[in-house]
């Protein structure tokens, strides 16, 4: 198996085993990552201008990765690959782009926040499209692709998400949380932070739809004040963790909510750079049992 995963990681061909199903990246930029200028894949280099004829130094390594069984391929290949190499895999043949697709649609997790600087609008919003099944998606510091149109497609798409975090996405907006909150009602943990155009209005409609939600990161956003945060207190009951550092309008206000609460599961509460929160809520809430962490 190690080989066979050695052979997908290093084809140098320029074309495929079989004619019939030679796939051209200039003529098919599904699965990219962005446009040419803007990624910098090996795979898109060498496949550039691509043709059908193989080249006979690769010709025995492709004949050997061909037979593998497409279980082998979907189940125990793909899955060890990066959110780049799975991109590329498309540019070798029409098979391989048939099992990636096929792959992405029972995929339950995708981290592509350590691509930040590839992955493009474009690029996310064909992945999307096949990942009806995914449980938890990673698209930290990915602001160019997480638009706010690529987060409606996830809303639609992914209705079976339990993590998302887009943190430090400058285009996360209000109107588009809203819509996840409604279409991803499942969401256990969902970090927004530094999304600077999120306000209260999204925050709401958080606590309003996701009754599910133990993990809930907000640190710098400007825009949450007491209002958002005292509604989560009252109706959010299984958040187990908030953080809403560097939150600046957050004062004793919304946070003695958690206090006066019964029903409140709140094990966890981030609040530094919180002036408007007092020591003395501070201290009710360690009375009852939460953590409550104001240095980082």
């Amino acid at each position: 198996m190690a080989d066979a995963l050695s052979i997908v990681n290093n084809v140098k061909c320029n074309g495929v085993t079989e004619p019939s199903s030679a796939v051209n990246c200039n003529e098919d930029p599904d699965w990219s990552l962005g446009n040419d200028s803007e990624i910098s894949l090996p795979y898109h280099r060498k496949m550039k201008g691509c043709s059908v004829d193989v080249c006979k130094r690769c010709a025995a390594d492709i004949d050997q990765f061909s037979r593998l069984p497409d279980e082998i391929i979907v189940y125990h290949i793909l899955p060890r690959l990066n959110i780049v190499e799975l991109c590329g895999m498309k540019l070798v043949c029409g098979r391989l782009l048939s099992l990636v697709r096929q792959f992405l649609k029972q995929a339950k997790m995708l981290d592509i926040s350590k691509w930040d600087f590839m992955i493009t609008e474009g690029g996310l919003s064909h992945i999307l499209i096949y990942t009806s099944n995914l449980q938890e998606l990673r698209l930290d510091r990915c602001w160019r692709a997480v638009t706010e149109a690529n987060l409606i497609t996830i809303a639609k798409c992914c209705n079976n998400l339990r993590i998302l975090t887009v943190s430090r996405c400058q285009h996360v907006s209000d109107f588009s949380v809203t819509i996840l909150a409604q279409r991803c009602s499942h969401l256990q943990e969902l970090d927004l932070s530094s999304c600077y155009k999120l306000t209260d209005e999204g925050v709401c409609n958080i606590a309003r739809f996701c009754q599910h939600l133990r993990e809930l990161h907000l640190s710098s956003d400007y825009g949450v004040t007491d209002i958002s945060i005292q509604m989560l207190a009252e109706q959010c009951h299984s958040i187990q963790e908030l953080d809403v550092s560097y939150c600046y309008k957050v004062t004793n206000k919304s946070i003695r909510e958690f206090v006066r609460s019964q029903h409140t599961n709140l094990k966890l509460l981030r609040i530094k750079n919180c002036d408007g929160v007092t020591q003395d809520v501070v201290e009710a809430l360690v009375k009852k049992n939460v953590i409550v962490n104001n240095m980082f």
